[in-house]
């Protein structure tokens, strides 16, 4: 089972940690995609999370001005925030 962890509350500029665990990755890199939700002009970040050998990772990444933030990571639930 694949777990993206994600702050609740997210402000542009700040700076925070994503967390994605996944026994059956350990040692791999993994990417978390983030886009910013829109039709009209869709942003994707990529961020790549260095899995531990426990499968468990962390990686710092700094909020863009946007009003959404949606978080994917391989077999792990989207996570979606407002950005405030």
């Amino acid at each position: 089972m694949s777990v993206l962890d994600v702050p609740q509350s997210l402000t542009h500029g700040s700076t925070i940690s994503v967390s994605y665990s996944c026994s059956a990755s350990a040692g791999q890199t993994i990417a978390v995609e983030i886009s910013n939700g829109s039709i009209i002009t869709p942003i994707i970040v990529h961020l790549d999370v260095r899995l531990d050998s426990m499968g468990n990772g962390t990686k710092d990444w700094v909020v863009l001005d946007w009003d959404t933030a949606i978080f994917n990571a391989p077999g792990a639930a989207e996570a979606s925030r407002f950005v405030f």
